[in-house]
């Protein structure tokens, strides 16, 4: 039988559940190269997570970009009775820069900016390591400096979050976003002449003081919003989480990598991760798992 021979309207969805014989319908934002929806990272990551902190059975759906989601969540507000499908949708800066989360309560948030931001922690970054480099004490001096990267860059992607409040724009989301930083003598270096470009860029737009920018700049008070994991877009910190376990492994080999191994790098993180997840989470986003998966279950 077909993976999609149910319909997506509405009617179509309010049988889905019971045909498909399980208690929640998870659908996901995720889209990649790989045919098999099974071996796409959202994938690998939601169903690693709703395995460990739902008890139940269930079904993940990859319904591609946030559009397609948001599509989805139409028909499934039309509903009145959608109690069998949740809807996972990444959190980005809709709080900063739209009119807010949707409140629907089949609706929840990652964390973050997006999964990618609750997956690289600094304990996948040391799992990942290890399996590269044994137990090389440069390992741990590595860590605390890569908390200090995150932090600059963090700050760095605060002024882009401003500007796009402001309809303005430092940078696109594309890799590094054009943030070049390098690991010499063990600490992370970030060009001076990429920060100088981007102030340059950002003092531009004249942005400073405008209503739009205190707003945020209130919001961002919130210890909820201001940590690395919400200010950097999700894609880019994956980017520079892959290009900082490059930096540290290829500084270690007796012969310079030329070519960079992020797709083992991935490969390595999510095997470990799906294994044991809570093992690799913050304890922060532990607790916002539970209590999200608390309500879904009581629903």
């Amino acid at each position: 039988m077909e993976d999609d021979f149910i319909s997506r309207t509405p009617n179509g969805l309010y049988a889905e559940a019971t045909v498909r014989d399980v208690n929640f319908i998870f659908h996901i934002e995720g889209k990649g190269d790989s045919k098999d929806t099974t071996k796409l990272p959202d994938y690998i990551y939601y169903d690693s997570i709703i395995s460990n902190f739902f008890d139940g059975k269930y079904e993940i759906k990859v319904e591609g970009g946030k559009t397609a989601l948001q599509s989805m969540v139409g028909n499934l507000s039309a509903l009145s009775d959608g109690d069998s499908h949740v809807v996972f949708m990444d959190r980005d800066h809709d709080e900063m820069i739209s009119s807010g989360l949707r409140s629907d309560d089949f609706i929840f948030y990652t964390m973050g900016y997006s999964y990618e931001n609750d997956f690289w922690t600094s304990k996948i970054l040391k799992k990942v390591l290890t399996s590269l480099l044994a137990e090389n004490p440069r390992i741990d001096l590595f860590i605390i400096d890569w908390k200090k990267l995150e932090k600059r860059i963090a700050f760095i992607h605060k002024f882009n979050l401003l500007s796009k409040v402001n309809g303005q724009q430092i940078f696109k989301f594309k890799g590094l976003c054009g943030i070049v930083f390098e690991y010499v003598n063990g600490s992370f270096v970030v060009d001076s002449r990429c920060v100088f470009r981007l102030k340059n860029i950002w003092d531009g737009f004249g942005v400073r003081f405008t209503p739009q920018t205190r707003k945020v700049n209130k919001l961002l008070k919130n210890k909820f919003y201001s940590h690395p994991g919400y200010l950097i877009q999700g894609h880019a910190y994956e980017f520079y989480a892959l290009e900082a376990i490059h930096q540290l492994n290829n500084s270690c080999q007796l012969f310079e990598q030329n070519v960079k191994s992020f797709s083992i790098y991935k490969n390595i993180a999510f095997s470990h991760f799906r294994s044991s997840p809570r093992c690799f989470m913050s304890a922060l986003a532990i607790e916002y798992y539970e209590e999200m998966f608390s309500k879904i279950q009581q629903a």
